[in-house]
């Protein structure tokens, strides 16, 4: 009896740090916030024409790189193949990611385009995350989640590499997949 107790102690313990562990990485903040009042409220952007349609969702985001709103389907097509970054401000691998993830994107910009897309917590979080992270490349956030949604991502971080017409090669969760990716793009 008192090893039927242990283990469900033990499994119960297993429990509550995976529950832990989901919850700081793949949970968050609501994300209601506005961007700087300058900017206003989210705008419906149009796709482009000569925008790969379809490939990407048609969702407007925020471009903090940029402080402004662009439309997310007319990042395709693109001169060359995107990996796309999925990533929150409050995720604790995300913070320890977004270093390496800045210098792969400059050691290998003349091979790949390198996107972020951030959504959960709130969008001061998300510019403090750009800053504090000083990333180059390009890094969205939708307030909406819908871009997540659209990839059938749920949780942080994660990467999808899709060609430059925006057909998908490959999609990974967890640890950012360096070797793989550069593997996969003959680099």
């Amino acid at each position: 009896m008192a090893k039927i107790a242990r283990s469900r102690v033990r499994f119960g313990s297993m429990l509550a740090a995976v529950a832990f562990v989901l919850a700081s990485c793949g949970g968050g903040g609501g994300s209601n916030a506005q961007p700087d009042s300058d900017l206003g409220q989210r705008p419906n952007l149009p796709v482009d024409p000569k925008s790969a349609s379809g490939l990407l969702p048609n969702v407007t985001v925020l471009d903090l790189t940029n402080n402004k709103w662009v439309q997310f389907a007319n990042f395709l097509p693109s001169d060359k193949p995107v990996l796309v970054w999925f990533w929150a401000p409050h995720c604790p691998v995300c913070q320890g990611e977004a270093p390496g993830v800045e210098e792969f994107a400059q050691q290998n910009q003349d091979k790949l385009s390198v996107i972020g897309i951030g959504t959960q917590d709130t969008v001061g979080e998300a510019y403090d995350f750009v800053a504090r992270y000083k990333t180059t490349f390009t890094m969205l956030w939708d307030e909406t989640f819908e871009t997540w949604l659209a990839f059938g991502v749920s949780a942080q971080p994660a990467a999808m590499l899709l060609t430059a017409d925006g057909q998908f090669i490959n999609g990974w969760m967890g640890p950012f997949p360096e070797n793989e990716v550069l593997r996969l793009i003959g680099a």
